[in-house]
């Protein structure tokens, strides 16, 4: 940083505190550190403040800019992360990221010109997305020196899963050589166990082979460094029979957290052989009545929300769904409020909230409707719990 740029915050504090949790950071406080009390003073374009950081060589107008572009920056992570298979409640993470782009953006501050024409944001662009990509690289030290290295592996990941002549078309995209190319194509193929592999196009959108679920996975969660010790906590609080199901099903030991092949985890009508449940459906419904109390054991604990959700009726038009209504409990507990979908417009109307909270409930209906949105519409569930990060 430029050591003329001086920082005269004096009459302003953080807006929002940091919480001492057993849990530890929350992804609130990850993502609302930049946020002051009293309000900056409002300027006509989010770039206004950083041309006045520029030219009074004061960075209060590169805080100011922060406090304003916060959400921006953290919906920008938040697709990075998902494009990248990261579904993890990873606070540390994300504000890992956060601050990689913070800090490339103070670097390059002293060097930007607004006279040339453009916004600062579109100057730091590319330089903030390697900064996303730096920190994942770093994560995996083991594996790869330098950023052009990890990004050239991204690459040779998508190619090898979607282009049947892979070391042809690498060597084409990249113009380098068939011995180049199968380099990276066998490092990419050697590390797929290992760590989801993406590929960055020529316009800067990362694109991957599948997309995960959003919503609770029991088998993905289970590795989650912020979230182990208190699903841990959580697992031993429920029931010998859940605590049964959902290890044998899912092939995890809870106590060395050793994940066994798919091939021997057991199938549905042999899982209820222990308990007297002679049917497979049955045993399906045991198995998800066990990871409903596992999410509700942890919302319980503070880790998680969740919200349960009834269909209340249903509208057909020529044999199809053509709308539905859905109630909807925020933490299993208060008032119910009511979501009404319009499959056929593509319309969602929230009726009413539950408990008549706007503040808190809103959050709990969003969910809702993204749930039911992903849905089958010929297979709507009549009832379910949703879980998904605080």
């Amino acid at each position: 940083m430029d050591s003329e740029f001086v920082c005269n915050l004096e009459g302003y504090r953080p807006q929002y505190s940091f919480k001492v949790l057993r849990c530890g950071l929350t992804t609130e406080e990850a993502e609302r550190i930049f946020q002051l009390t009293p309000a900056p003073p409002r300027v006509e374009k989010l770039n206004d403040h950083i041309i006045h950081a520029v030219a009074e060589k004061d960075m209060k107008h590169f805080f100011f800019f922060l406090h304003r572009y916060e959400k921006r920056l953290n919906r920008a992570i938040r697709k990075f992360r998902i494009l990248g298979s990261d579904f993890r409640y990873d606070p540390e993470h994300f504000l890992d990221l956060k601050l990689a782009c913070v800090e490339t953006m103070m670097e390059k501050l002293p060097d930007y010109d607004p006279a040339r024409g453009a916004k600062f944001l579109t100057y730091v662009h590319h330089d903030l997305r390697n900064a996303m990509i730096e920190i994942c690289r770093r994560d995996e030290s083991w594996s790869f020196e330098k950023l052009w290295q990890y990004k050239g592996v991204r690459s040779a990941a998508y190619v090898n899963n979607n282009y049947p002549d892979a070391r042809e078309e690498f060597a084409r995209r990249h113009k380098c050589s068939l011995k180049t190319a199968d380099l990276y194509i066998r490092q990419a193929r050697t590390l797929r166990s290992r760590q989801p592999l993406f590929y960055e196009d020529d316009k800067g959108t990362e694109t991957q082979e599948r997309w995960p679920s959003r919503y609770w996975d029991f088998a993905r969660i289970i590795y989650d460094a912020q979230m182990q010790m208190a699903l841990r906590s959580a697992f031993e609080k429920i029931s010998a029979q859940d605590r049964y199901f959902l290890e044998k099903r899912n092939g995890i030991c809870m106590t060395c957290g050793h994940e066994k092949k798919k091939k021997a985890c057991l199938t549905y009508d042999k899982l209820g052989a222990k308990y007297n449940i002679t049917t497979e459906e049955g045993a399906r419904l045991a198995y998800q009545k066990a990871v409903e109390n596992l999410a509700l054991q942890m919302m319980e604990d503070g880790v998680i929300r969740t919200a349960r959700i009834k269909l209340k009726s249903k509208t057909r038009q020529k044999k199809k769904i053509a709308a539905a209504v859905y109630e909807y409990q925020a933490d299993c507990d208060g008032g119910w409020g009511e979501i009404y979908f319009d499959f056929e417009k593509g319309r969602q109307k929230i009726l009413w909230l539950a408990d008549w909270d706007p503040t808190k409930s809103r959050i709990y209906a969003k969910h809702v409707i993204d749930f039911v949105l992903k849905q089958d519409s010929e297979e709507l569930p009549k009832e379910r719990l949703i879980a998904f990060e605080k």
